[in-house]
């Protein structure tokens, strides 16, 4: 009975993995399979190109992006630097925004509450409130500036992994090292 059982598992495991693979993305097969004319991904004006046809994958838009996870292939590298760009991105661009709104609209309340002839030049408890919180949205945005510009060096290091597969592939079947 246990033979049985073993053979079975063996014969499924067989069977049912070429089956599988069939239905894998183009993203998760290995580089042998799909070529650098094809697979090879770049940046261009916000958009996530892929290929020598130049087929549009994905975008960076204002506040989010395409995931990039999905997009890169099985380098345990690229997948590492997409991880950190899905997060890092997302995380930067909110914090970013809140930064620039919240900055504006203080900058806003100033000015308005200090515009106009006023004797009194001394300022007062809300006046340094509105101090406080230009310093904690200029905080905020140059904090959400730094996360999408390590965003962005990981969206390079993905991308170069990425295709970096397809040459070492190209390489290795012509028989160099």
């Amino acid at each position: 009975m246990h033979q049985l059982l073993t053979i079975a598992i063996i014969s499924v495991t067989f069977v049912g993995a070429p089956l599988l693979a069939q239905d894998a993305s183009p993203a998760s097969t290995s580089a042998s399979l799909c070529s650098y004319d094809v697979c090879a991904l770049r940046v261009e004006e916000g958009r996530i190109i892929q290929g020598r046809r130049g087929q549009e994958v994905g975008r960076l838009r204002w506040l989010n992006a395409t995931p990039l996870l999905p997009l890169v292939g099985a380098s345990d590298s690229a997948r590492f630097y997409a991880t950190d760009f899905d997060r890092r991105y997302a995380v930067g661009s909110r914090w970013a925004a809140l930064g620039a709104v919240s900055g504006g609209v203080v900058l806003a309340s100033m000015v308005s509450s200090n515009y106009g002839a006023s004797t009194n030049t001394r300022w007062s408890g809300g006046d340094w409130a509105l101090l406080g919180g230009l310093v904690l949205s200029i905080g905020a945005g140059t904090y959400g500036q730094h996360q999408l510009e390590r965003a962005r060096r990981g969206l390079a290091r993905a991308i170069w992994w990425h295709n970096r597969e397809f040459v070492s592939a190209r390489l290795n079947d012509q028989g160099h090292r």
